[in-house]
């Protein structure tokens, strides 16, 4: 064999080498066939009652919600606010503050306004009830059977009341006023009939579409809900200007561009600290003067709570965090060096 020969040999070897090998394709695991598995197991059947279950409590959740949210707003909003007070407090740092603590810091005067509100709503609720006693009425009425079954009946007679005199109504006008006659009418004329149905969807589902635009963009609607948006905007640009005064002057804009999160922090742990016992210290007074001693009417509670409502929102929610933030400010600037 000649060199020539052998060294295309070699070649051809090598390239035969050097190309890659042809992966092999795994081969598919076959899935063991499954037994037949029943429409309805107990798994199923006690996942779908806990499912039914969770409906229902989501129902009730939401209904308490909104009664907690509308209905006792100042307790709601004094709840959300002391949850913000206490996801300020719960962490310290020697950073800057964040557009979240700017945030709460402009609150703080709402919480004690809040605040005060709920005491004297309670107050005023327990003055009331001294008079007309609605709340032992109230209980007796509950704890009477005859006024649910009442409230049961009440809730029946209505719903007939809709079925004799709306529903039934109705369902016999269309059973042998429009069912009825149109089926006499496609008896004595298929071609005029089947016209006459296109035309009754075309046009009434164009008379619809008609009146819900017009609803959209009545100017009855529109004038409520202006109304009521011009209102809550009122409110919205009334609150950020308040927070917007509380930032610059109570809590003082030097403050907040120079010190730390910390510095703000003991500030607010010692607003709560005397809230704390303010709120025991007016307790202690109710009781010793009321309920001990006898000194106290109705009267003069309601009195008091307007007065210690008061005091706590002006003393501390307004005086007390411009003055600790003043103190505290001044007491921890760096002394100046005489030259």
């Amino acid at each position: 064999m000649s060199e020539k020969a052998i060294e295309m040999e070699e070649e051809e070897i090598v390239e035969v080498e050097t190309q890659p090998k042809k992966e092999k394709k795994p081969k598919k695991e076959k899935k063991p066939k499954k037994g037949k598995v029943s429409k309805i197991d107990a798994k199923g059947f006690f996942s779908a009652i806990w499912v039914g279950i969770l409906f229902v409590l989501k129902i009730f959740w939401k209904i308490l919600k909104f009664f907690l949210k509308y209905v006792l707003f100042p307790f709601w909003y004094t709840g959300v606010l002391f949850v913000k007070t206490y996801k300020f407090l719960r962490v310290r740092s020697k950073g800057p503050l964040t557009e979240d603590d700017k945030k709460y810091l402009s609150l703080i005067p709402t919480l004690f306004f809040m605040m005060a509100i709920c005491i004297i709503i309670v107050y005023l609720v327990f003055y009331l009830d001294s008079i007309y006693n609605f709340w032992e009425a109230t209980k007796e009425i509950i704890a009477d059977y005859g006024f649910w079954a009442s409230i049961g009946q009440g809730i029946a007679d209505f719903f007939v009341g809709i079925y004799n005199g709306i529903l039934l109504p109705i369902g016999i006008f269309i059973k042998y006023d429009v069912i009825f006659g149109f089926a006499d009418f496609i008896n004595s004329g298929q071609w005029v009939a089947a016209f006459v149905l296109l035309a009754i969807l075309v046009v009434g589902t164009g008379l619809i579409i008609l009146l819900v635009n017009l609803a959209r963009k009545g100017k009855v609607f529109k004038v409520i809900k202006n109304f009521f948006v011009k209102i809550k905007n009122g409110i919205v640009k009334a609150h950020d200007a308040v927070r917007k005064f509380v930032l610059k002057y109570l809590i003082g804009e030097k403050y907040i561009e120079t010190r730390s999160k910390n510095f703000f922090w003991v500030n607010v742990f010692l607003q709560v600290l005397v809230t704390l016992f303010f709120l025991i210290f007016s307790i202690y007074l109710v009781v010793k003067f009321y309920m001990i001693d006898g000194l106290w009417a109705q009267i003069d509670i309601m009195r008091f709570a307007s007065f210690a409502a008061a005091m706590l929102f002006a003393g501390v929610g307004i005086f007390a965090t411009w003055f600790f933030n003043i103190v505290h400010g001044v007491s921890t600037s760096p002394i100046k060096k005489e030259k």
